[in-house]
């Protein structure tokens, strides 16, 4: 499951969804190098409702885009771990970027923020979330228009949108 040299970003979804469920081997993979490659075990656990905009720092920012946020259907988990994941490694290979995801609960979810152990990791890798409305049904079109919720991040001097099956294996900030 390495990438060959030279590629800078690495495509997940072949090992991610089988019949639209998580498949166990890619579980395993991300939950272990969640566990020993970064620091965020052990990180106090925040309330959903303390996920706030963070202050801008840089001229660049990473954004992804989260849906089907359900609390009784994990199968959203693998993006939120790869998104983890590959904010973790950026940072790791140096970069200075903002990182933001827009997150939309699914209609049939009980909850009105994302649930607290996803805000307290994202916190934690200081990824900053925006809780996009509720839509009245589930739609992946809606997922898909919410992408171009980056071109509204004028702030940046770039914004590198990345789906949520995409792995970077260096730092982009450049590019």
């Amino acid at each position: 499951m390495v990438p060959e040299k030279g590629i800078m970003l690495y495509n997940m979804s072949k090992h991610m969804m089988k019949d639209r469920s998580i498949d166990l081997s890619y579980f395993s993979l991300l939950f272990y190098y969640l566990l020993f490659s970064s620091s965020i075990i052990g990180a106090p656990v925040l309330p959903a409702t303390a996920s706030a905009k963070l202050p801008r720092r840089s001229q660049y920012a990473y954004a992804w885009v989260l849906g089907g946020i359900h609390e009784d259907k994990p199968s959203y988990k693998g993006f939120v771990w790869t998104i983890l994941i590959s904010a973790n490694i950026l940072r790791r290979e140096g970069s200075e970027a903002d990182f933001w995801v827009y997150a939309r609960l699914s209609p049939n979810s009980t909850l009105y923020d994302l649930p607290d152990e996803d805000t307290r990791l994202f916190r934690a890798l200081d990824v900053n979330v925006v809780p996009l409305d509720k839509p009245k049904k589930e739609s992946f079109a809606q997922l898909v228009y919410d992408k171009f919720l980056t071109i509204n991040m004028t702030d940046y001097k770039r914004v590198m949108f990345l789906d949520g099956d995409m792995m970077p294996m260096m730092n982009l900030d450049f590019y």
